[in-house]
């Protein structure tokens, strides 16, 4: 276990989730779907992309990346909340 790649993806993917589960009050559902959606697909062919090119990730980027991450996975937590909201 690498754990200076765990706290790098950690230290900005925690705060990220955070913010993500408060922005998840003010956006409409509909919104939200459709960017985890898009995300979920992008990550395939990026993904593919940097396998291909063989592109090694530093500390830097596994920040930026459980940012991202931690944020798209602040909004999606969302058990049954995009369809139980009361109009």
């Amino acid at each position: 276990m690498d754990w200076r790649a765990c706290g790098a993806y950690a230290v900005t993917g925690a705060p990220a989730a955070a913010l993500g589960a408060r922005t998840l009050l003010i956006l409409p559902p509909r919104i939200v779907d459709v960017a985890i959606g898009v995300f979920l697909i992008a990550m395939i062919p990026a993904r593919r992309w940097l396998v291909a090119h063989e592109i090694k990730l530093g500390l830097w980027h596994l920040a930026v990346i459980g940012a991202v991450r931690g944020f798209i996975t602040g909004i999606w937590s969302r058990p049954g909340r995009s369809r139980c909201r009361s109009s």
